[in-house]
């Protein structure tokens, strides 16, 4: 009976070794000085900062950490996307024909260990060896269930990018939604040359990791705030045009600044 309760407490054990850490994964970008930091929760709030820039997932609600002439702005990011590109479409900006693209394909074509963590080797082609704009994109993606928060966090970079683009009517970019699933299936440990891996770290993170430090702006004020700053840019262009000078620097308008 002992032996019986012995084993089952091993069992029990090792299964709560394998429950959700909280865990910061530390990148370089390419050639850049800076490079970008990854802080997933146990229980699946994120936080990325990248060259300033803040993106914060709590509660399940994604958000952006910026900063314009006014202050600081935290917005969420679907209302964002919402507001840039309602002023796309108002500005009178029609989105793109978009470039003829081939249909692209995931191919796993091996292993690669990264930073200590096995992962698998994925190429990014376009479909029966047609030629792919920009070249074939490889990635390298742990598939280890312990990093599976991890690797939905990181999308949160993409969601930003792509985001403002598709509210503005842009039609969806062949690569973008093929990355979207090539990064869905785990950990990136490499994209390219341009994001590699250097160390992930376990420890548990104090209450202020994850705080917003403002509530976050509604659509109607975020429109507003959004407006002021280009206004306050195309008074500046007038200004310096009249004055047959340079153009002063524009404001910084929902500029992403780390969250304290």
């Amino acid at each position: 009976m002992r032996i019986r309760f012995a084993v089952a407490g091993a069992l029990l054990l090792a299964a709560c070794s394998k429950s959700p850490e909280d865990a910061t994964a530390t990148y370089k970008l390419g050639g850049q000085s800076a490079g970008m930091t990854l802080k997933v929760a146990a229980n699946g709030d994120a936080r990325i900062d990248m060259m300033g820039n803040t993106l914060i997932r709590k509660d399940g609600v994604d958000y952006l950490v910026g900063k314009d002439s006014q202050g600081t702005v935290v917005a969420k990011i679907d209302d964002l996307g919402q507001v840039i590109g309602t002023a796309m479409k108002e500005s009178g900006a029609k989105p793109p024909a978009p470039p003829q693209q081939p249909d692209y394909e995931l191919a796993k074509t091996g292993t690669e260990t990264i930073a200590n963590l096995p992962g698998e080797l994925w190429k990014l082609r376009a479909k029966g060896g047609a030629p792919a704009p920009g070249g074939e994109l490889d990635a390298v993606i742990a598939t280890d269930p312990a990093y599976k928060q991890m690797g939905k966090a990181m999308l949160l970079q993409t969601r930003m990018m792509t985001l403002g683009m598709r509210e503005s009517g842009q039609p969806e970019n062949k690569v973008d939604k093929k990355v979207e699933e090539l990064m869905s299936k785990g950990l990136v440990l490499r994209m390219g040359q341009g994001v590699t891996l250097e160390k992930v770290e376990k420890a548990k993170f104090d209450a202020d990791t994850f705080k917003l430090p403002a509530a976050a702006l509604g659509r109607d004020a975020l429109t507003a705030r959004f407006k002021a700053e280009r206004d306050k840019m195309e008074a500046a262009q007038k200004a310096a045009a009249a004055q047959g000078g340079q153009m002063p620097a524009p404001p910084a308008a929902l500029k992403a600044t780390p969250a304290k």
